[in-house]
């Protein structure tokens, strides 16, 4: 019955009344401000959510999950090949031939990385034939020397399906005056697309016994390539695979390919999610100078209530519990506005950049065609928690102020 009293007052407190405007006014700010702040944490982590598992996996769509490559005659392979056999984690594991050359043309050259994998290896099969957008990937096969390449440096060099391209690389042979170059020309049977600049640009893959004579290898491997049923454990069943091996072998997985990356990226993450919450708690803020006003306007009804016998435990309570429902009001609507604009975020930024003719987001530079999102609502839940807990703290200094009003005080001034 007591409760239901409390509650009764604060939905007194809370109606507007004629002349409260000024309240009324602030205490609708002190919602926006949570709103948009809350809105915009959960757009901007949503963004950054996106960047990371679009671009983890279109990763993992070209590169495969551990990479085991042989460093001395110690190193026994068919060992390797045994263990991989029979581990229940691994889904496929094949042998590859890298090396690093200059591709060539009458206008331009760039760095590459050649790579190359038997026919019927899981990276040619799964991976690479689904990112082609010009030929075939068993095009490659048809004849010797043929050659896929990324559309980053198709365009970079001008070159297209059926046209040729020269590589060049240093001569394991010497001469008294140095290392010559060695020069073999290729035809490009196919075009793949991954949608991260670094592969497009750089990645082209041959045959594998192509790349062997290319490189002077003779019927010797690079090393064995890995894939998991669950990428994100690739180090530590990478780690399993060369205990169990006995050594010789020098191991490596996606996650220690691109560590700057990754942590580049968690880093900036954090970052930001801090700067935005300092941004709520400004938000938060606002409650303070609402429920100081609402304070002030209901010092005669708190006189009464304490006159009443309302404890001030009571009274303290009662004006927490209104940071606590404006703090929850205010989540609530940036959970909705934020959700909303988070799943039309692409139509959102192509019409702001119509409306001020600018660009905001430009797909060669963050390697993506549109911006990607995803939600995670413990983030969500984090944040409205935040919300909630920051709004309460902002309304003790008034909810103590109000149960420290003196009831004598006040009828003094009524006498």
């Amino acid at each position: 019955m007591y409760k239901y009293f409390e509650w009764q007052i604060i939905k007194s407190f809370l109606k507007r009344k004629q002349g409260d405007m000024a309240y009324s006014i602030i205490s609708l700010l002190s919602l926006l401000g949570i709103s948009l702040a809350v809105a915009v944490i959960i757009t901007v982590m949503s963004v950054m959510n996106g960047f990371q598992v679009e671009i983890q996996e279109k990763m993992l769509n070209l590169i495969p999950h551990a990479t085991i490559k042989n460093i001395n005659n110690k190193a026994n392979v068919d060992l390797l090949n045994a263990i991989l056999d029979k581990k229940q984690f691994v889904e496929s594991h094949s042998v590859f031939v890298n090396g690093e050359a200059i591709a060539i043309t009458d206008t331009n050259f760039n760095a590459i990385q050649i790579k190359a994998y038997p026919k019927e290896a899981s990276p040619i099969k799964n991976k690479l034939s689904q990112l082609m957008i010009e030929g075939e990937v068993f095009d490659l096969y048809n004849k010797s020397f043929n050659v896929i390449i990324g559309k980053g440096l198709s365009e970079q060099l001008k070159i297209k399906l059926g046209d040729k391209i020269t590589f060049m690389t240093q001569d394991n042979l010497g001469i008294p005056l140095g290392h010559i170059p060695r020069v073999k020309q290729f035809k490009v049977s196919g075009i793949f697309e991954s949608g991260v600049f670094e592969f497009d640009q750089h990645l082209v893959f041959t045959t594998l016994n192509d790349t062997q004579l290319f490189f002077q290898m003779g019927d010797d491997f690079s090393g064995t390539d890995v894939e998991y049923y669950d990428p994100d454990k690739a180090s530590i069943y990478t780690r399993q695979i060369a205990i169990e091996s006995g050594g010789g072998f020098l191991i490596s997985d996606w996650t220690r390919e691109n560590p700057s990356f990754f942590r580049s990226l968690e880093l900036t993450k954090r970052i930001i999610f801090i700067v935005l919450i300092l941004i709520l708690a400004i938000a938060c803020f606002n409650i303070i100078s609402s429920l100081t006003m609402l304070v002030r306007q209901k010092r005669s009804n708190i006189a009464v209530l304490r006159s009443l016998g309302v404890q001030q435990y009571s009274i303290h309570k009662i004006f927490l519990a209104i940071g606590f429902f404006l703090g929850s009001i205010g989540s609530v609507m940036g959970i909705i506005i934020g959700f909303f604009i988070t799943i039309n975020l692409s139509a959102v930024v192509n019409f702001i950049e119509e409306i001020l003719n600018i660009t905001l987001y430009q797909p060669e530079i963050y390697f993506l065609n549109e911006l990607p999102t995803q939600i995670d609502w413990s983030e969500v839940l984090l944040i409205c928690s935040i919300a909630i807990i920051l709004s309460m703290l902002s309304a003790f200094i008034p909810s103590y102020n109000a149960s420290k009003i003196d009831p004598s005080e006040l009828l003094k001034l009524y006498r």
